[in-house]
């Protein structure tokens, strides 16, 4: 999936990309980190795609310590929670 959405030349394409891979996938917060840190765009972009990938979450219980620090801003991460 990374090599993918590495692949990719923009965040439009990449968001279509983890939004059809996100129908039959699961993935832990430390893998959504990973993707968020490959988003071209800031702040909004992110915040969006942490959106979608968040019913997808094995380990929701870890948002807070794991991807919340992964956000710059303090309204990215309040948009996160």
């Amino acid at each position: 999936m990374t090599k993918q959405f590495v692949a990719l030349s923009d965040d439009k394409s990449r968001m279509r990309l983890l939004k059809a891979w996100l129908t039959d996938h699961k993935l832990t917060c430390s893998e959504a980190v990973v993707l968020l840190e490959l988003m071209f765009g800031v702040g909004d972009i992110a915040v969006q795609a942490m959106a979608l990938m968040q019913p997808n979450l094995t380990d929701p219980d870890q948002i807070a310590a794991v991807v919340l620090p992964a956000f710059k801003f303090e309204d990215e991460r309040s948009d996160v929670k």
